[in-house]
């Protein structure tokens, strides 16, 4: 909503319908006095002249989002795993396991206290991830 919406709201210029009651929001009606819209004294204002249009950028960060959600109808197995990691294997191994799903279910396999909090360290510094941890993924992966 834009600002010129919430301060008219807020100097009273809306009548409301009165339903709902006080935790409720009440429905705007019409206006209470006349304002100038489109170069006309008006009463009733149609939505849309309030709303601002947000541009919406791209956004290229660290995670990536390629390995399956955990709460899909399609349960991820260790063979997902396996194909993230043969699919993503011309990257570093930090990028590899940069997706937040994955480390969701890494977090199933190893220690929650100390491994888990060790691999998010790395992906959010990006830096290398351990040889042991890197043996630990890719047998974890092997065993499907």
């Amino acid at each position: 909503m834009s600002d010129m919406c919430v301060r008219l709201f807020k100097e009273g210029w809306f009548e409301t319908d009165g339903v709902g009651g006080p935790d409720s929001d009440p429905k705007l009606s019409k206006m209470k006095k006349e304002v100038v819209v489109g170069s006309k004294d008006v009463r009733e204002v149609d939505n849309d002249f309030f709303l601002v249009v947000v541009k919406i950028l791209d956004h290229q960060g660290p995670l990536s989002s390629t390995f399956p959600v955990e709460n899909r109808m399609t349960p991820f197995t260790k063979r997902a795993l396996k194909n993230h990691l043969d699919r993503t294997k011309n990257l570093p191994f930090v990028k590899r396991i940069s997706d937040f799903h994955l480390l969701l279910m890494l977090a199933r396999f190893l220690d929650v206290n100390s491994d888990v909090p060790a691999l998010a360290e790395c992906v959010q510094t990006q830096s290398p991830v351990t040889e042991g941890y890197q043996l630990l993924i890719e047998s974890l992966a092997n065993a499907s």
